[in-house]
């Protein structure tokens, strides 16, 4: 079973469990409804998220893969001072994967140009590991996020990198 943190934009407003996902389904909804009611002035920082989930990784066990999940619906605005928790993130093993969640199913240009700033922080294979997707394949992404079968679980239960 991998340690899992996900992050979405400067917060970590999951509730009462120290910074700990609690693999509860209801939990994670509650997290999202929380960001979309505070629209964060509509920005997606990730530079304080990654130093705090390079933190809480330092407490997971070794034999465990560790796996980070940024959810963004917009442009990452801090790629550029994302060094020292990138760095740290990597040499831990974490596997940085994306999600960048569109309004519609067309793909616009804004899109494309979010999606190339979501690349620039995941892991390698950067096409595989940062997605473009409407809020319901997202989910379906989310509910087997760990099937050795999903887009993602097949790096993270078989080692993929």
């Amino acid at each position: 079973i991998p340690s899992l943190s996900i992050i979405s934009g400067t917060s970590t407003a999951v509730a009462d469990t120290c910074g700990r996902l609690t693999g509860d389904r209801n939990q994670l909804f509650a997290d999202i409804d929380w960001h979309e009611a505070e629209k964060l002035r509509c920005q997606t920082k990730v530079k304080e998220a990654e130093e705090w989930a390079a933190e809480v990784f330092k407490e997971s066990p070794a034999h465990r893969e560790k796996v980070l999940l940024i959810i963004t619906d917009g442009k990452i605005q801090d790629k550029d001072e994302l060094g020292p928790a990138g760095t740290t993130l990597a040499a831990a093993g974490v596997k940085v994967f994306g999600i960048l969640l569109r309004r519609q199913a067309a793909v616009t240009t804004t899109d494309i140009a979010n999606l190339v700033t979501l690349k620039e922080v995941v892991s390698n294979p950067k096409e595989t590991h940062a997605l473009s997707l409407q809020v319901d394949e997202a989910l379906a992404i989310m509910d087997g996020f760990c099937d050795p079968n999903s887009p993602f679980g097949t790096y993270i239960t078989q080692g993929g990198s």
